[in-house]
């Protein structure tokens, strides 16, 4: 990173990861990047959320803008929009992991009702406690002492333990309620054993009901529990209370699948009352959009053969045209939103075949045409020159043959069609990304007081990691400013004496680190800063449509350098699966002529960063290769690897070039930026 802080590379230390289908995986972290800072933010969600991040730190929310997922810092941030966590976790099993179900069950109890001094579990329930006699003496080969409290008017039964089941337990036989925890040895289990240490501590601290509760004063034990939750897909909302002083941590399970944790806790016929937890607003409001894009517009009475009539105004379309109240929606809704945009669909590529024989439609078939799209075929005529009474009369009695206008009125159907399907499949991708992932509403952001070190991941293929106090998607980012300023330097100093264009792609871009590398150089920051165009790409279309408009201010403004951070960034994230990597190839390569045309023909020099993907079947050398395969790795004059070295130093390694041989050199990241060694 060319910031602040520095990474260290690790060896060993494995995080789970997120994959770009939403599947959860673990891999093993290349590096930790600390960075001091005087402050950070503080982000609470609806449904308990506390993340501590740097500003700057990037969470996959949705556009309010497009309806597109993007990642973005966390200080752009604001009430009511939205961070995504992932839909469940799947926690490696270990081999040698012995615990069974009755272990599991027994932890669980435990963890809710034990106690260390004496060790001992304390229950109102004598089928509990006839239980645990019975488990103790089977499993740990003694049968435990019971002794019976009858103060506070009911019979409490104090199980007593002994060395073997103190050796069971290891530190939670030492641990107090407000440091209890959740084994390792639970997340490292089978799912079938995991379940029963669920099953047990809400069975000794949970309520089952209208509403699932389960309470605990250790805040390490409500973020297990809520991740504990997660890798069975179960969504959980934290909410802290204070009572006498001291904070109790209050989980509810939450979300469609209420119904389905209370079954497999035991509780027979278990239901739950309809959840406001789902897809959020921001969600709803962007189906909206799409609905309207894609099937809005007046048509006369002829109606639309997807609309109030055909779904008869059932639930999913009275979601679409705004008649509902609720402000988010289950998934069984959001599917069936999609099979009406899926509809929607047929029915306009029905229309598209019979408009490019439209000359040829009987009166039936033309008809169905009419009332196969949601706009007016009248007004295509009319804006295809014909006057309105022909184009009535054309609609009533049959398109002639030898219409004048005939090319120009298919023309104008089918551009009204193609671009609607357009939106539709938006739309329906649109879906299915948001189904990948679980939700959350941003309730407050606040800046505060830190002056400590921030830490961060850097996880190979994509990025993503899950983190937090509850799970959450979170990105790490790396940053490219000092060839910004440096290009600005006069040719005697080592620079060209011309202006930079920035193209951001990931939001990276820092002018404060600019200012702080300007100030090494003893370049004025604010005169710097004007000499950086900086560009903010948000699609790979996007980031394509930029660069083809900042060719007339190449000249314009004496640009001599161009960076792209990161070139394919978007192309990964939109272009996925191999089916679409084809297509996503010739893009990236029709990019990069882009660019090497502006190197040549404007005598400038094009910095683009990459991003390393790991080869798992590497046997031998190093495993990691740049992203974007042989079309990237060809299109570059010459590329540059660089890694962690010792301390705050980077190792520069020159892999290609058409003139040089492979050669390496130190760097320090400093302060005021890249510094020889």
């Amino acid at each position: 990173r060319m910031d602040e802080g520095f990474a260290v590379p690790l060896s060993g230390v494995k995080v789970l990861a997120v994959g770009e289908d939403g599947s959860t995986r673990t891999v093993e972290a290349s590096y930790l990047y600390r960075e001091r800072v005087h402050s950070i933010l503080e982000v609470r969600t609806r449904k308990g959320r506390v993340l501590r991040l740097t500003a700057s730190h990037r969470l996959l929310s949705v556009s309010r803008t497009d309806g597109r997922l993007d990642w973005r810092p966390a200080g752009d941030l604001a009430p009511g929009d939205l961070i995504a966590a992932p839909r469940a976790l799947r926690f490696p099993s270990r081999d040698d992991n012995t615990l069974t179900k009755e272990d599991a069950y027994f932890l669980g109890l435990f963890v809710a009702e034990g106690t260390p001094n004496p060790l001992s579990l304390s229950t109102a329930d004598e089928e509990i406690r006839d239980w645990v006699v019975r488990y103790v003496s089977e499993r740990h080969g003694y049968l435990p002492s019971v002794r019976v409290d009858t103060r506070g008017g009911r019979r409490v039964y104090e199980i007593l333990f002994k060395t073997p089941t103190k050796e069971f337990l290891g530190r939670l036989a030492e641990s107090k309620a407000g440091e209890k925890f959740v084994p390792e040895s639970v997340f490292s289990a089978p799912p079938e054993v995991a379940i029963e240490f669920l099953r047990g501590y809400i069975r000794g601290d949970g309520y089952l009901g209208s509403t699932v509760e389960l309470t605990t004063k250790s805040r390490l034990l409500a973020q297990q529990l809520a991740y504990l939750m997660k890798s069975f897909g179960f969504d959980v909302s934290i909410r802290e209370k204070d009572v006498g002083g001291r904070t109790y941590y209050r989980l509810y399970v939450v979300g469609a699948r209420k119904g389905e944790f209370l079954r497999m806790m035991g509780k027979e016929g278990g239901t739950a009352p309809t959840s406001p937890y789902g897809y959020p607003e921001p969600i709803v409001t962007a189906l909206r959009e799409f609905y309207k894009r894609a099937w809005g517009g007046e048509k006369g009475s002829a109606g639309k053969s997807v609309g109030k009539r055909s779904t008869r105004r059932g639930y999913p379309y009275r979601v679409l045209v705004g008649d509902s109240r609720g402000k988010s929606v289950g998934d069984d809704t959001l599917l069936k939103i999609r099979s009406l945009f899926q509809e929607m669909r047929e029915s306009l590529i029905k229309a598209r075949d019979l408009s490019l024989r439209l000359e040829h439609l009987s009166m039936g078939e033309l008809r169905k045409l009419v009332r196969a799209v949601p706009f007016s075929i009248l007004g295509a005529f009319e804006r295809a020159g014909v006057p309105a009474t022909r184009a009535r009369n054309y609609l009533h009695r049959g398109v002639p043959q030898d219409l004048l206008e005939l090319n120009e009125v298919k023309a104008e159907i089918l551009s009204e069609i193609d671009r609607r399907l357009s939106v539709l499949d938006e739309a329906i991708s649109f879906i299915d990304e948001v189904r990948k992932y679980e939700w959350d509403v941003v309730v407050s952001t606040k800046e505060v007081h830190y002056d400590d070190y921030v830490y961060d991941f850097v996880v190979p293929e994509g990025h993503r990691f899950i983190g937090g106090w509850m799970p959450t998607l979170l990105h790490n980012t790396q940053l490219c400013h000092q060839l910004a300023v440096t290009v600005q330097l006069p040719p005697e100093r080592g620079g060209l004496g011309r202006r930079c264009l920035y193209i951001d792609t990931e939001g990276t871009f820092r002018p404060e680190r600019i200012v702080q590398i300007a100030e090494r150089f003893e370049l004025d920051p604010e005169t710097t800063l004007k000499n950086i165009l900086v560009a903010r790409a948000f699609t790979a279309d996007h980031q394509m449509v930029v660069t083809e408009k900042a060719e007339p201010y190449l000249k314009k403004y004496n640009i001599g350098l161009i960076i792209v951070d990161s070139l394919i960034s978007h192309f990964r994230g939109e272009f996925v699966g191999r089916e679409n990597l084809a297509a996503r190839q010739q893009k990236l390569n029709k990019y990069l002529h882009k660019l090497l045309r502006y190197a040549l023909g404007y005598n400038l020099a094009v910095l683009v960063t990459n991003q390393v993907i790991a080869q798992p079947d590497a046997f031998f050398g190093d495993p990691n290769r740049p992203a974007g395969g042989h079309v990237l790795g060809h299109g570059v004059t010459a590329r540059l690897y660089i890694k962690r070295a010792k301390g705050n130093r980077r190792l520069v390694k020159l892999v290609k070039s058409p003139y040089l041989p492979e050669d390496s050199a130190e760097v320090a990241i400093t302060g005021g930026g890249v510094e020889d060694v």
